[in-house]
């Protein structure tokens, strides 16, 4: 059973603010947005999630991709965009290649 959003008592869905991320940088991007209400706010992210594993020709073994993609809203007016995907070898502490994905992301502020 579904309920219209026309049809909720006390309003519904005052603004939606929508963007693309796109950025290369290590610590995420902030994107800035008109004031909105955080304690009625909500932030939606669509992006594909992938993971690839390979066989080194060193015979380091296997490695694999690790990744924390992410959207929060930082304040009233900031979102951040996390997007950095790291490759790993073997037992690496560090990331062998790294990769930026597309994030398509929606701040949605109700009434």
């Amino acid at each position: 059973m579904s309920t219209q959003v026309s049809s909720l008592s006390g309003g519904g869905v005052k603004r939606v603010i929508r963007g693309i991320y796109a950025g290369q940088v290590r610590a995420g991007g902030i994107i800035t947005l008109p004031s909105v209400n955080s304690n009625k706010t909500m932030v939606n992210m669509n992006t594909s999630a992938f993971y690839g594993s390979n066989m080194s020709n060193n015979g380091d073994g296997y490695g694999g991709w690790a990744s924390s993609i992410y959207c929060e809203l930082k304040s009233s007016t900031e979102l951040l965009v996390s997007n950095r995907v790291d490759m790993y070898i073997h037992s690496s502490t560090n990331p062998i290649h790294v990769r930026y994905v597309k994030v398509v992301w929606e701040v949605i502020e109700y009434v």
